[in-house]
């Protein structure tokens, strides 16, 4: 017959003697319950038990109605922060002895047998009582010590009084209201929002001159690379234009030397042979009616035949 008792300070950390209470069980041993390390876990039970009347007795904080109360003045609960740290162990503690279950009926393939089921059911129904109790001992030990030490108001602790936070709060009043102060604080108002038009307006002219700037150096840009294409084209016009000049110059000159050549040489030789000629005359008007200038050139002629 197995007993619900189980040895609390086996299950704290010695695997060996858990290992030998479980052996002692499964033998039938109905003795007590209990492993042979008696005198160990009654030394632990002691110790846990000194540390309980050392915080009941209040060492390390002050009492729980004035903590109560300075925590409540400052809106802040600590019972409520434990509670819900409590109840978030109690769900894993839960999830996790539900997931061990549902792992240990897979791998033991409990769904075909129904005693073997029944079994794996009361076997982990007491290993979550003999976690259970040591695990609610240590959050009850966790519980107070965070209420006496964590949340412990220290000795001669006092808030500050109603009076004199409502009497600083007036003097603040009367500080802010001061007339003077609120004079020089219009008068800096309206100086800041006059500069600040004045900035404004002095912004708009200056991107206004900025804009005005772009133009013209844009303008300015436009008529001097015009310019300059105008001089290019104009200085290779001008060229082109004086060699075609100067081609058609060079023609005529050329076709006037060869017409008075070849007029000089008709005269010459239309005066050298003509049968008919008057020596008397020259082209029908004779030396009487010719200049000096005519008599020589004749000579001239007459002496380069």
């Amino acid at each position: 017959m197995v007993k619900d008792r189980a040895c609390v300070g086996c299950y704290g950390g010695n695997e060996g003697h858990l290992e030998e209470s479980l052996r002692q069980r499964k033998s039938g041993d109905d003795s007590d319950g209990s492993c042979s390390h008696n005198g160990w876990d009654n030394g632990r039970k002691g110790r846990n038990q000194q540390l309980l009347r050392e915080m009941d007795g209040g060492v390390g904080g002050g009492g729980s109605e004035e903590s109560e109360a300075v925590f409540e003045s400052l809106n802040v609960n600590p019972q409520l922060f434990i509670n819900e740290t409590l109840n978030t162990v109690d769900d894993l503690v839960d999830d996790a002895f539900l997931f061990f279950q549902k792992q240990a009926s897979t791998l033991l393939n409990t769904d075909t047998n129904n005693d073997r089921s029944q079994d794996l059911s009361q076997g982990v129904a007491r290993v979550r009582k003999i976690l259970q109790s040591v695990l609610d001992k240590r959050l009850a030990m966790w519980e107070k010590y965070c209420l006496r030490h964590c949340f412990g108001v220290p000795p001669g602790f006092s808030l500050p009084k109603t009076d004199e936070s409502s009497g600083i709060g007036l003097m603040g009043q009367e500080a802010l209201c001061d007339p003077d102060l609120d004079a020089q604080l219009e008068t800096l108002r309206n100086k800041l929002t006059a500069v600040g038009k004045e900035s404004a307006v002095l912004n708009r002219e200056l991107q206004a001159f900025k804009r005005q700037s772009t133009s013209s150096n844009h303008c300015v840009g436009v008529v001097n690379e015009a310019l300059q294409l105008y001089e290019q084209n104009s200085m290779h016009d001008l060229f082109q234009e004086m060699e075609r000049t100067a081609s058609e110059l060079r023609t005529r000159m050329v076709m006037l030397k060869t017409r008075g050549k070849e007029e000089t040489a008709y005269t010459k030789t239309g005066r050298i042979y003509n049968p008919n000629r008057d020596l008397s005359k020259i082209d029908s008007k004779g030396f009487s009616n010719a200049s000096l200038e005519e008599i020589q050139e004749f000579l001239d002629e007459m002496k380069s035949l």
